[in-house]
């Protein structure tokens, strides 16, 4: 709205409020402020309306009106636009994300009116609500849910991308089930994604660092396993750097196990290798029992090949040619 656009004073009984909107969220608490500051000071703020074909139709302001209602407030401030339908559900719907408390269901329901009944391609549609075409397309997708899960991410005790994974499982038994789990349990949507996979896909393996469920619904961490032994480790797991090429020399390391022979590895049994990097000249030649860490196992490095060794215990690359 530019500043040039006349504020009117319009009969509060003219204006109409369009069902197919997008509304704020706005605390209980929030709004018994604005009844009194409205009591005290009046509305300071216009109410923004669109008239279509010759009728007054809200886009923004619908608690200022509420409030106005129930003051027994006659008359309004409000700027007034000529446009069409479309026009009111695009405004109404930008006006409320730029705030950041719109209702993402309520969003959803636009957008579905505008390719629905306006007959706008989804691209064109999100593009005109400032929407991204992969957000537009969860948000149809989440409208197949049934209205007591829309319902629940309304009052946020479900996120949305929670809610997008729960629409995909065709089972409403399963959809209200997770529902009230992600709600007591408080999934994140890594958790639902992880939730919805296993019901889908029983018999998979969870992934690992991922999520299983208890009979209750209670998340459960996988906890990841080493790569070399197949333990779980129950610490956060340390990183290293890895080319390709020694990741493919580890590889035939471990095919051929830890004894030795062609191709394969040594384990060093009778030169244990200190802590600092190890020297070609380490390696060939046996340390004397003062240069050997008392706290250094004697297998705690195992050769990859001539020039590789790794570190079981750290699970570290060291080249020493």
């Amino acid at each position: 709205m530019s500043e040039s656009e006349k504020v009117q004073m319009v009969d509060i009984d003219k204006i109409l409020v369009p069902e197919e909107r997008v509304t704020s969220i706005v605390p209980s608490d929030t709004m018994q402020e604005l009844e009194q500051s409205i009591k005290e000071r009046g509305i300071r703020q216009p109410l923004y309306i669109m008239e279509i074909n010759g009728k007054l139709i809200l886009v923004d302001g619908l608690h200022r009106l509420v409030v106005a209602k129930k003051l027994g407030i006659k008359q309004v401030p409000a700027i007034i636009r000529k446009g069409t339908e479309k026009d009111l559900l695009i405004e109404n719907l930008i006006l409320n994300r730029q705030r950041g408390i719109s209702d993402p269901i309520g969003e959803a329901q636009v957008l579905q009116t505008l390719v629905q009944e306006h007959k706008m391609p989804l691209s064109q549609a999100a593009k005109a609500c400032n929407i991204s075409e992969s957000t537009a397309r969860k948000y149809l997708q989440i409208l197949k849910l049934p209205q007591e899960i829309l319902d629940m991410v309304r009052r946020k005790e479900i996120g949305l991308g929670c809610a997008y994974w729960i629409s995909k499982l065709e089972d409403r038994e399963q959809q209200y089930s997770v529902a009230r789990d992600a709600s007591v349990y408080e999934y994140t949507e890594e958790m639902c994604r992880a939730r919805v996979l296993q019901l889908l896909r029983p018999n998979v393996e969870p992934e690992q660092t991922g999520y299983t469920f208890t009979p209750q619904g209670a998340p459960q961490k996988v906890l990841p396993r080493c790569f070399l032994c197949g333990e779980e480790i129950e610490e956060d797991p340390v990183y290293v750097w890895l080319h390709k090429s020694c990741l493919s020399i580890l590889q035939d390391a471990i095919n051929v196990g830890w004894e030795g022979g062609i191709g394969g590895s040594q384990e060093i049994q009778s030169q244990p290798i200190s802590q600092s990097t190890p020297t070609r000249q380490e390696i060939t030649t046996p340390p004397t029992p003062q240069q050997i860490p008392q706290q250094t196992p004697t297998s705690e490095w195992v050769w990859l090949d001539e020039c590789h060794l790794v570190n079981l215990r750290t699970r570290e690359i060291r080249k020493v040619c």
